[in-house]
């Protein structure tokens, strides 16, 4: 969802401003669709790094519980406060 709602919000601003600058008349289709395809690159690339951090944070976090008999040992005292909140 977050991939298609960052390609189409690029796409649609990238719209505006090539039809407020367009005097020429000329069609900004190709235009268009090149912005909508590296959009959906950039944005696919980026939301996958993002995952693969949350999900290595997570994983650090589980091991280091299931090391320490159910309670977390290492790491901030910050996300180990916040994480309890969301477990409780």
């Amino acid at each position: 969802m977050g991939v298609l709602f960052i390609t189409g919000i690029n796409t649609l601003v990238f719209y505006g401003l090539v039809h407020v600058g367009n005097t020429s008349g000329a069609d900004p289709l190709i235009p268009l669709i090149a912005m909508g395809v590296l959009s959906f690159l950039l944005s696919c690339i980026t939301l996958g790094l993002f995952d693969d951090a949350i999900r290595a944070t997570l994983m650090c976090f589980a091991v280091d519980m299931d090391l320490n008999n159910g309670s977390p040992k290492f790491g901030p005292p910050t996300f180990h406060e916040k994480l309890e909140v969301i477990m409780d």
